[in-house]
Protein backbone atom coordinates (compact mmCIF):
# COMPACT_ATOMS: atom_id res chain seq x y z
CA UNK A 1 0.00 0.00 0.00
CA UNK A 2 1.58 2.96 -0.53
CA UNK A 3 2.11 6.21 1.35
CA UNK A 4 2.50 9.95 1.12
CA UNK A 5 5.84 10.86 3.53
CA UNK A 6 6.30 14.82 3.89
CA UNK A 7 9.27 16.55 3.46
CA UNK A 8 10.58 18.12 7.42
CA UNK A 9 12.36 20.55 6.36
CA UNK A 10 10.65 22.92 4.25
CA UNK A 11 7.00 21.19 4.84
CA UNK A 12 6.29 21.37 1.01
CA UNK A 13 7.85 18.57 -0.60
CA UNK A 14 6.33 14.83 -0.95
CA UNK A 15 7.49 11.81 -1.61
CA UNK A 16 5.02 9.15 -2.88
CA UNK A 17 6.52 5.20 -1.89
CA UNK A 18 5.52 1.86 -1.01
CA UNK A 19 5.02 0.71 2.71
CA UNK A 20 8.16 -1.60 2.20
CA UNK A 21 9.69 1.28 1.97
CA UNK A 22 9.32 2.95 5.26
CA UNK A 23 12.39 4.10 7.07
CA UNK A 24 14.31 4.24 4.14
CA UNK A 25 15.96 7.77 3.02
CA UNK A 26 14.85 9.69 -0.01
CA UNK A 27 15.50 13.36 -1.27
CA UNK A 28 13.21 16.19 -0.91
CA UNK A 29 12.07 17.49 -4.21
CA UNK A 30 11.56 21.09 -3.24
CA UNK A 31 14.79 21.66 -0.75
CA UNK A 32 17.00 18.59 -1.96
CA UNK A 33 17.52 17.56 1.51
CA UNK A 34 17.44 14.07 2.71
CA UNK A 35 15.08 12.58 5.25
CA UNK A 36 13.87 9.68 6.33
CA UNK A 37 10.44 8.05 5.12
CA UNK A 38 7.39 7.99 7.88
CA UNK A 39 4.08 7.85 6.74
CA UNK A 40 2.15 11.09 6.99
CA UNK A 41 -1.38 9.81 6.76
CA UNK A 42 -2.42 11.96 3.75
CA UNK A 43 -3.81 10.37 0.49
CA UNK A 44 -2.30 11.47 -2.97
CA UNK A 45 -5.73 13.86 -4.03
CA UNK A 46 -5.06 15.34 -0.76
CA UNK A 47 -1.15 15.75 -1.43
CA UNK A 48 -1.98 17.31 -4.79
CA UNK A 49 -4.56 19.64 -3.09
CA UNK A 50 -2.12 20.76 -0.30
CA UNK A 51 0.67 21.42 -2.99
CA UNK A 52 -1.52 23.78 -4.92
CA UNK A 53 -2.39 22.32 -8.21
CA UNK A 54 -3.52 23.88 -11.17
CA UNK A 55 -4.18 22.56 -14.66
CA UNK A 56 -1.61 24.21 -17.36
CA UNK A 57 -3.33 25.87 -19.97
CA UNK A 58 -2.32 24.34 -23.41
CA UNK A 59 0.37 26.23 -25.49
CA UNK A 60 0.05 26.27 -29.40
CA UNK A 61 3.40 24.78 -30.28
CA UNK A 62 4.15 23.73 -33.48
CA UNK A 63 3.09 20.49 -35.02
CA UNK A 64 5.51 17.44 -33.77
CA UNK A 65 5.20 13.89 -34.84
CA UNK A 66 3.07 11.83 -33.39
CA UNK A 67 4.72 10.21 -29.61
CA UNK A 68 5.02 6.65 -29.82
CA UNK A 69 2.48 4.81 -28.30
CA UNK A 70 3.55 3.70 -24.86
CA UNK A 71 3.83 -0.12 -23.81
CA UNK A 72 0.52 -1.48 -22.09
CA UNK A 73 0.67 -0.82 -18.06
CA UNK A 74 -1.52 -2.65 -15.42
CA UNK A 75 -3.40 -0.42 -14.24
CA UNK A 76 -4.41 -2.59 -11.53
CA UNK A 77 -1.34 -2.49 -9.52
CA UNK A 78 -0.15 1.21 -9.20
CA UNK A 79 3.73 2.14 -9.83
CA UNK A 80 6.10 1.66 -7.18
CA UNK A 81 7.31 5.13 -7.07
CA UNK A 82 5.13 8.05 -8.56
CA UNK A 83 6.66 11.39 -9.94
CA UNK A 84 4.51 13.99 -9.94
CA UNK A 85 5.98 17.58 -10.30
CA UNK A 86 3.11 19.70 -9.46
CA UNK A 87 2.44 17.42 -6.07
CA UNK A 88 6.19 17.62 -5.50
CA UNK A 89 6.42 14.00 -5.37
CA UNK A 90 9.69 12.40 -6.48
CA UNK A 91 11.24 8.57 -6.31
CA UNK A 92 12.96 7.93 -3.02
CA UNK A 93 16.50 6.78 -3.61
CA UNK A 94 16.23 3.30 -1.81
CA UNK A 95 19.35 1.93 0.34
CA UNK A 96 20.12 -1.51 0.79
CA UNK A 97 19.10 -1.03 3.99
CA UNK A 98 17.03 1.44 6.40
CA UNK A 99 19.88 4.53 7.33
CA UNK A 100 19.28 5.38 11.53
CA UNK A 101 20.94 8.54 12.24
CA UNK A 102 22.27 8.94 15.08
CA UNK A 103 23.45 12.24 16.76
CA UNK A 104 27.30 12.67 16.52
CA UNK A 105 28.74 13.22 19.99
CA UNK A 106 31.55 15.67 20.45
CA UNK A 107 33.37 15.85 23.79
CA UNK A 108 35.82 18.73 24.04
CA UNK A 109 39.14 18.26 24.55
CA UNK A 110 40.75 18.91 28.37
CA UNK A 111 43.96 20.03 28.84
CA UNK A 112 46.29 18.00 30.84
CA UNK A 113 46.74 20.94 33.71
CA UNK A 114 43.13 20.69 34.14
CA UNK A 115 42.59 16.95 34.18
CA UNK A 116 41.86 15.89 38.45
CA UNK A 117 44.61 14.61 39.74
CA UNK A 118 43.63 12.83 42.92
CA UNK A 119 47.08 13.17 45.05
CA UNK A 120 47.14 17.36 44.08
CA UNK A 121 44.40 18.09 47.03
CA UNK A 122 46.74 16.07 49.42
CA UNK A 123 49.82 17.58 48.11
CA UNK A 124 48.76 21.07 48.67
CA UNK A 125 47.71 19.96 52.55
CA UNK A 126 51.29 18.66 52.79
CA UNK A 127 52.73 21.89 52.15
CA UNK A 128 50.32 23.82 53.77
CA UNK A 129 51.47 21.81 56.90
CA UNK A 130 54.95 22.41 56.34
CA UNK A 131 54.28 26.63 56.43
CA UNK A 132 52.24 26.41 59.23
CA UNK A 133 54.80 24.07 61.45
CA UNK A 134 56.98 27.25 60.31
CA UNK A 135 54.81 29.61 61.90
CA UNK A 136 54.20 27.74 64.78
CA UNK A 137 57.97 27.56 65.69
CA UNK A 138 57.76 31.31 66.52
CA UNK A 139 55.11 30.77 69.42
CA UNK A 140 56.13 29.76 72.80
CA UNK A 141 56.43 25.55 72.96
CA UNK A 142 55.38 25.67 69.54
CA UNK A 143 58.48 23.66 67.96
CA UNK A 144 56.55 20.52 69.60
CA UNK A 145 53.89 21.29 67.25
CA UNK A 146 56.23 22.23 64.26
CA UNK A 147 57.49 19.06 64.43
CA UNK A 148 53.97 17.24 64.57
CA UNK A 149 52.82 19.25 61.54
CA UNK A 150 56.10 18.71 59.49
CA UNK A 151 55.93 14.47 60.27
CA UNK A 152 52.16 14.63 58.97
CA UNK A 153 53.03 16.49 56.17
CA UNK A 154 56.08 14.16 55.14
CA UNK A 155 54.11 11.21 55.41
CA UNK A 156 50.76 12.82 53.31
CA UNK A 157 53.23 14.34 50.16
CA UNK A 158 55.50 10.66 50.76
CA UNK A 159 52.57 8.59 50.38
CA UNK A 160 51.41 10.87 46.99
CA UNK A 161 54.86 11.10 45.80
CA UNK A 162 54.56 6.97 45.42
CA UNK A 163 50.91 7.25 43.57
CA UNK A 164 51.25 10.08 41.56
CA UNK A 165 51.65 9.78 37.85
CA UNK A 166 53.27 13.11 38.26
CA UNK A 167 55.68 13.44 41.06
CA UNK A 168 57.22 16.56 40.44
CA UNK A 169 54.30 18.12 43.17
CA UNK A 170 54.42 15.29 45.58
CA UNK A 171 58.45 15.42 45.39
CA UNK A 172 58.74 18.80 46.63
CA UNK A 173 56.45 19.02 49.63
CA UNK A 174 58.23 15.77 50.51
CA UNK A 175 61.41 17.87 50.65
CA UNK A 176 59.95 20.48 52.23
CA UNK A 177 58.53 18.54 55.35
CA UNK A 178 61.89 16.58 55.19
CA UNK A 179 64.07 19.90 55.52
CA UNK A 180 61.37 21.16 58.24
CA UNK A 181 61.93 18.44 60.20
CA UNK A 182 65.82 18.31 60.13
CA UNK A 183 65.58 22.02 60.69
CA UNK A 184 63.43 21.96 63.58
CA UNK A 185 65.99 19.30 65.32
CA UNK A 186 69.53 19.74 63.92
CA UNK A 187 69.40 23.48 63.56
CA UNK A 188 67.01 25.33 65.73
CA UNK A 189 68.67 28.17 65.61
CA UNK A 190 67.92 28.68 62.36
CA UNK A 191 63.95 29.49 63.41
CA UNK A 192 65.67 31.37 66.40
CA UNK A 193 64.79 27.81 69.18
CA UNK A 194 67.26 27.00 71.67
CA UNK A 195 68.78 23.44 71.28
CA UNK A 196 66.91 20.59 72.50
CA UNK A 197 69.62 19.52 74.63
CA UNK A 198 69.23 20.67 78.02
CA UNK A 199 71.96 23.11 79.24
CA UNK A 200 74.29 22.07 82.09
CA UNK A 201 72.79 23.79 85.01
CA UNK A 202 74.64 26.79 86.30
CA UNK A 203 75.50 26.19 89.72
CA UNK A 204 75.46 30.30 89.90
CA UNK A 205 72.94 30.94 87.55
CA UNK A 206 70.53 31.45 90.36
CA UNK A 207 72.58 33.13 92.55
CA UNK A 208 72.44 36.58 95.12
CA UNK A 209 75.14 39.11 92.84
CA UNK A 210 76.19 42.34 92.96
CA UNK A 211 76.17 45.61 90.77
CA UNK A 212 78.00 48.88 90.72
CA UNK A 213 79.56 51.01 88.62
CA UNK A 214 82.50 48.53 87.60
CA UNK A 215 79.82 45.63 86.34
CA UNK A 216 77.88 42.72 88.03
CA UNK A 217 79.95 40.40 90.13
CA UNK A 218 79.47 37.30 92.14
CA UNK A 219 78.41 38.21 95.60
CA UNK A 220 80.90 35.95 98.53
CA UNK A 221 80.20 37.62 101.29
CA UNK A 222 77.15 37.96 103.89
CA UNK A 223 76.34 41.73 103.46
CA UNK A 224 76.85 43.89 100.74
CA UNK A 225 78.37 47.57 100.82
CA UNK A 226 75.83 50.35 100.50
CA UNK A 227 77.55 51.75 97.80
CA UNK A 228 76.54 48.78 95.87
CA UNK A 229 73.57 47.35 94.41
CA UNK A 230 71.84 43.59 95.55
CA UNK A 231 70.64 41.29 92.58
CA UNK A 232 68.58 37.51 92.19
CA UNK A 233 67.82 37.19 88.29
CA UNK A 234 65.80 39.88 87.58
CA UNK A 235 65.46 41.43 90.74
CA UNK A 236 67.26 44.81 91.97
CA UNK A 237 67.51 45.96 95.27
CA UNK A 238 69.59 49.44 96.58
CA UNK A 239 70.38 51.73 99.15
CA UNK A 240 69.18 55.22 97.43
CA UNK A 241 69.96 57.52 100.40
CA UNK A 242 70.54 57.30 104.01
CA UNK A 243 70.62 60.69 106.26
CA UNK A 244 69.98 61.46 110.12
CA UNK A 245 67.65 64.92 110.64
CA UNK A 246 63.98 65.37 110.39
CA UNK A 247 61.83 64.22 108.21
CA UNK A 248 58.34 65.50 106.30
CA UNK A 249 55.38 64.72 108.45
CA UNK A 250 51.81 64.41 107.35
CA UNK A 251 48.78 65.48 108.76
CA UNK A 252 45.34 63.97 108.87
CA UNK A 253 44.24 66.99 106.67
CA UNK A 254 46.96 66.42 104.43
CA UNK A 255 49.23 69.19 106.17
CA UNK A 256 52.70 68.59 105.73
CA UNK A 257 55.19 69.80 108.37
CA UNK A 258 59.36 69.06 109.30
CA UNK A 259 59.81 67.04 112.28
CA UNK A 260 61.26 68.82 115.71
CA UNK A 261 63.48 65.69 116.37
CA UNK A 262 66.12 63.83 114.18
CA UNK A 263 65.31 60.54 112.57
CA UNK A 264 67.40 57.97 110.94
CA UNK A 265 65.92 58.30 107.43
CA UNK A 266 66.74 54.97 104.84
CA UNK A 267 65.53 54.95 101.10
CA UNK A 268 65.05 51.82 99.41
CA UNK A 269 64.39 51.26 95.36
CA UNK A 270 63.52 48.08 94.20
CA UNK A 271 63.93 47.71 90.20
CA UNK A 272 63.46 45.14 87.74
CA UNK A 273 66.23 44.58 85.48
CA UNK A 274 65.01 41.87 83.29
CA UNK A 275 63.14 41.34 80.22
CA UNK A 276 60.17 39.44 80.52
CA UNK A 277 58.89 38.77 83.88
CA UNK A 278 56.82 41.17 85.69
CA UNK A 279 57.58 41.87 89.25
CA UNK A 280 55.14 42.43 91.65
CA UNK A 281 56.66 44.22 94.68
CA UNK A 282 54.06 44.22 97.88
CA UNK A 283 56.50 46.30 100.41
CA UNK A 284 58.11 45.48 103.43
CA UNK A 285 55.85 46.11 106.69
CA UNK A 286 58.01 48.01 109.76
CA UNK A 287 57.69 45.13 111.63
CA UNK A 288 59.61 42.57 108.91
CA UNK A 289 62.80 44.92 108.62
CA UNK A 290 65.67 44.72 110.65
CA UNK A 291 68.62 47.52 111.47
CA UNK A 292 71.07 46.79 113.71
CA UNK A 293 74.39 49.20 114.55
CA UNK A 294 78.06 47.61 114.81
CA UNK A 295 77.31 46.58 118.44
CA UNK A 296 74.24 44.53 117.60
CA UNK A 297 71.74 47.09 119.27
CA UNK A 298 68.79 47.35 117.29
CA UNK A 299 67.45 50.22 115.98
CA UNK A 300 63.81 50.48 116.60
CA UNK A 301 60.98 52.30 114.06
CA UNK A 302 60.49 56.25 114.19
CA UNK A 303 57.63 57.07 116.91
CA UNK A 304 56.06 59.44 115.36
CA UNK A 305 53.56 62.11 117.47
CA UNK A 306 49.74 60.96 117.34
CA UNK A 307 47.93 62.52 114.10
CA UNK A 308 51.25 62.76 112.28
CA UNK A 309 52.53 60.37 109.92
CA UNK A 310 56.14 59.56 108.18
CA UNK A 311 56.60 58.60 104.52
CA UNK A 312 57.29 54.93 105.42
CA UNK A 313 54.40 53.26 103.51
CA UNK A 314 54.51 52.33 99.54
CA UNK A 315 51.62 50.87 97.55
CA UNK A 316 51.76 47.37 96.07
CA UNK A 317 53.34 47.79 92.46
CA UNK A 318 53.68 45.64 89.42
CA UNK A 319 56.95 45.78 87.85
CA UNK A 320 57.38 45.46 84.05
CA UNK A 321 61.21 45.25 83.08
CA UNK A 322 63.07 48.68 83.66
CA UNK A 323 60.74 50.16 86.44
CA UNK A 324 61.34 50.78 89.96
CA UNK A 325 59.57 51.69 93.30
CA UNK A 326 61.07 53.42 96.35
CA UNK A 327 60.15 52.39 99.95
CA UNK A 328 61.21 54.62 102.56
CA UNK A 329 62.24 53.65 106.60
CA UNK A 330 62.30 55.89 108.99
CA UNK A 331 63.80 55.05 112.52
CA UNK A 332 65.44 56.56 115.89
CA UNK A 333 68.44 58.20 115.61
CA UNK A 334 71.29 55.87 116.74
CA UNK A 335 72.82 56.21 120.05
CA UNK A 336 76.40 57.45 120.04
CA UNK A 337 78.89 57.07 117.40
CA UNK A 338 78.70 54.01 115.34
CA UNK A 339 81.21 52.48 112.34
CA UNK A 340 78.41 51.28 110.25
CA UNK A 341 74.35 49.97 110.29
CA UNK A 342 73.43 47.01 109.05
CA UNK A 343 69.89 46.85 107.12
CA UNK A 344 68.00 42.95 106.74
CA UNK A 345 65.08 42.83 104.37
CA UNK A 346 63.20 39.73 103.44
CA UNK A 347 63.19 38.62 99.66
CA UNK A 348 59.36 37.45 99.69
CA UNK A 349 58.33 41.11 99.23
CA UNK A 350 59.47 40.79 95.38
CA UNK A 351 58.93 36.75 94.95
CA UNK A 352 62.37 35.86 96.64
CA UNK A 353 63.77 33.32 98.67
CA UNK A 354 67.17 35.14 99.69
CA UNK A 355 67.27 37.77 102.01
CA UNK A 356 68.94 41.44 101.22
CA UNK A 357 71.28 42.51 103.62
CA UNK A 358 73.31 45.69 103.51
CA UNK A 359 76.02 47.57 105.36
CA UNK A 360 75.74 51.11 105.59
CA UNK A 361 79.09 52.85 106.53
CA UNK A 362 78.83 55.97 108.96
CA UNK A 363 80.64 57.82 106.05
CA UNK A 364 77.66 56.97 103.75
CA UNK A 365 75.04 59.14 106.67
CA UNK A 366 74.45 62.21 105.41
CA UNK A 367 73.29 65.26 108.26
CA UNK A 368 70.15 66.93 107.12
CA UNK A 369 66.83 67.03 105.98
CA UNK A 370 65.58 63.87 104.41
CA UNK A 371 65.40 63.82 100.47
Amino acid sequence: MPFIAVCPYCQAGRVRAPESALGMTAPCPKCQNSFTLIDSGETYEQAKERSGHRPRPKLATKATPPAPKPKPVDESTPPPFETDEHTAVAEPTVLSEPRLWVPELRVPLVEDSKVTDPVRAPTLIAFTLAGLGLILSQLPYGRFGTVGLAAVGLIIAATCWIAAQKPLLPAAATLLNFAVLVIAFLLPSWLGLSSWRPRPVDKDAHAVRTYGKEGVEKFTGDWIPAEKGWQLDDAKVAVRNTSLGPVELTGPKGEKRWSRKQYLHVRVRVGNGGVARLIEFKGWPTNTVRLTDNAGRALQPATIETGWEAPTRVESASLPPGRAADQVFVFEAPAGQIEYLRLELPGTAFGANEPVRFQIAASQIKSGPSQ
